[in-house]
């Protein structure tokens, strides 16, 4: 059984960062993660395929992440059964592999019992965990974005929060501020540690100095110092002052869940005293299409870069091609070179081919005059052997007559020898 962290608050809230910090503690996010932008440079950190999904489900409902919706005026009903099959394949494929997941999407704040059913019906356990932050905070962050109206932004805070928290409850959750995160992120991640029964790294553990490293202060673009008149004259700031501050309290608590309870009844009055909701359509609409355009915009920068860039590379091409021209004129030459010499080399060759056969003839014809000398010699050289053999029969014959004459002979041959060396003879 896995445990399922389900992060649900408000857009420029901290989700992204406590869904960083909890992934760095071991909480696996998911399938593909999102890429960064220009909007949050350290990532949101949300699964791809489970955003798409929230997605989906709020068009069924008919509305968007901008529009301004409370439990009490939303019904998800219309959610399609093909829809409610997609979320029960996700929870499967995407809850089986690790002990501990993160999800985070702030359209979840209207999702949220979906998910929740989902999580239990695969055997798992949920937890919610509910980051808030100062929503004149949030308002300003939309303002400075996307041009949200303050007081749209307000209300869109509290139907976000307000959602959150209903929806949640009878689920272990935690509500974490954001600005406490920041400020000391052990502490406010504390209630989290406490539902899971994890360890908090300290500052000399790796994931612990990494996580101080990722949470800081720069994260926290727009802090409220005071609330200037022109604030004070928005009309959703005191209920949203008053939200702020129970998230502080015990969410748990029969008396909380009863201001919560009244609070989101003095929001609905409001938001239709103000006629807020149709604002927020409209801005929906004209948001749309903004994005729509931003979306065209992006797509022709990037066609005309990818169009510098392929001029680039057609000139390129064209340097390349004239140098192909040089180098072709070059190996042509070459070749032309290699032919000639090699045109030489085998006239040469065929010069020396004759003069080796005219030298080879003449041999031949050598040869020819040697041959009947050659075996003229041979004939001779076997009639001397014959001779030689036929003496040497003679002399074995007349051996019996020169034997007795041996010695004498042999006297005679030392006579003769002391008469060359002029010795005298002995006695």
């Amino acid at each position: 059984m896995a445990t399922v962290g389900i992060i649900a608050g408000m857009h420029r809230s901290g989700t992204s960062a406590l869904a960083r910090v909890m992934n760095l503690l071991g909480y696996e996010i998911p399938g593909e993660i999102d890429s960064n932008t220009h909007h949050n440079a350290s990532g949101h950190w949300e699964p791809v395929a489970f955003v798409a999904l929230n997605m989906q489900l709020l068009h069924e409902l008919g509305s968007d992440w901008c529009e301004l919706r409370l439990p009490e005026t939303t019904s998800l009903d219309a959610i399609r059964q093909q829809s409610r099959l997609e979320i029960d394949a996700y929870a499967h494929t995407s809850f089986v592999a690790h002990a501990s997941i993160v999800i985070k999407d702030p359209r979840v704040c209207y999702t949220l019992p979906l998910w929740i059913d989902a999580v239990k019906r695969h055997g798992d356990a949920p937890i919610v965990l509910l980051p808030y932050r100062h929503p004149v905070e949030v308002a300003k962050s939309l303002a400075a974005r996307d041009g949200m109206d303050l007081n749209i932004g307000l209300a869109l805070w509290l139907c976000s929060m307000l959602s959150a928290e209903v929806y949640s409850r009878g689920v272990p959750r935690c509500a974490v501020g954001f600005g406490a995160f920041i400020a000391d992120w052990r502490a406010a991640y504390a209630p989290v540690a406490a539902l899971t029964g994890a360890t908090i790294p300290d500052g000399t553990d790796p994931i612990g100095m990494q996580i101080d490293r990722y949470v800081n202060r720069e994260q926290r673009h727009h802090t409220i110092l005071e609330l200037t008149p022109a604030l004070r004259a928005l009309s959703m700031l005191e209920l949203a002052l008053e939200a702020y501050q129970l998230f502080d309290a015990d969410l748990d608590t029969p008396a909380v869940r009863e201001q919560f309870d009244t609070l989101r009844q003095n929001v609905a009055a409001q938001l239709s005293a103000d006629g807020l909701v149709t604002a927020a359509r409209d801005f929906g609409r004209t948001y749309t299409h903004l994005r729509a355009i931003d979306e065209r915009e992006q797509v022709i920068a990037t066609l005309r870069r990818e169009m510098h860039e392929n001029n680039m590379v057609a000139q390129q091409i064209a340097d390349e091609r004239e140098s192909l021209k040089v180098y072709q004129t070059d190996l042509i030459y070459r070749h032309r070179i290699i032919q000639q010499r090699q045109a030489e080399h085998i006239e040469e060759l065929g010069h020396i081919r004759h003069r080796l056969q005219e030298r080879l003839d003449w041999r031949e014809g050598q040869l020819d005059a040697v041959v009947p000398e050659r075996d003229w010699l041979r004939d001779t050289a076997a009639a001397r052997e014959r001779e030689v053999a036929w003496l040497r029969a003679v002399v074995a014959s007349q051996e019996h007559l020169v034997r007795p004459i041996r010695p004498l002979l042999r006297l005679w041959q030392r006579l003769l020898r002391r008469t060359q060396d002029n010795t005298p003879p002995t006695k």
